[in-house]
């Protein structure tokens, strides 16, 4: 049995460099980044990043839109997202800490809402999908990327 002191905490340094690594693993071309701005471009929009998670993506919006609203549920991530923020130098992103099925966000505060290989969508998802449709402005865009079958990895998530 392994001691509690020898348990490696879920968002440390390894975990994060093994996301970054899973991320360019399965999509070593980025055709999901591209897919997503191809369906709802972000340029001059306030975003909704549903599940920013430690950021991978939150900064890479944040260069394209004028705002990012990072949604994040996980209290571990938030330090680490915030720092990973501040170190890119990206002042246009707000950390909200929450999750999908209650967002701390007045009804149609963003253009876009993007949430990648989310675990709060599917069955049985609906009201977190209900919060998303609420904070999207009337016309907006919500953009789902959970599974394009591209591999493996695939089960993996499930």
């Amino acid at each position: 049995m392994m001691d509690e002191q020898q348990v490696i905490p879920f968002w440390g340094p390894e975990q994060i460099e093994l996301l970054e690594l899973m991320t360019q693993a399965v999509d070593p071309e980025e055709r999901v980044p591209a897919a997503i701005q191809a369906a709802a471009p972000l340029e001059g929009r306030k975003l909704l990043d549903v599940g920013a998670g430690v950021g991978d993506r939150t900064i890479v919006y944040a260069q394209l839109a004028s705002h990012v609203y990072a949604l994040e549920p996980d209290p571990k991530a938030l330090p680490i997202l915030r720092g990973r923020i501040k170190s890119a130098g990206e002042s246009n992103v707000t950390v909200v800490p929450g999750s999908a099925e209650s967002i701390p966000l007045e009804d149609g505060t963003v253009d876009v809402a993007y949430a990648t290989w989310a675990y709060f969508f599917g069955p049985g998802s609906e009201a977190g999908l209900r919060e998303v449709e609420r904070v999207v402005r009337p016309g907006g865009d919500i953009v789902v990327v959970q599974n394009y079958g591209r591999d493996e990895l695939s089960e993996f998530w499930l």
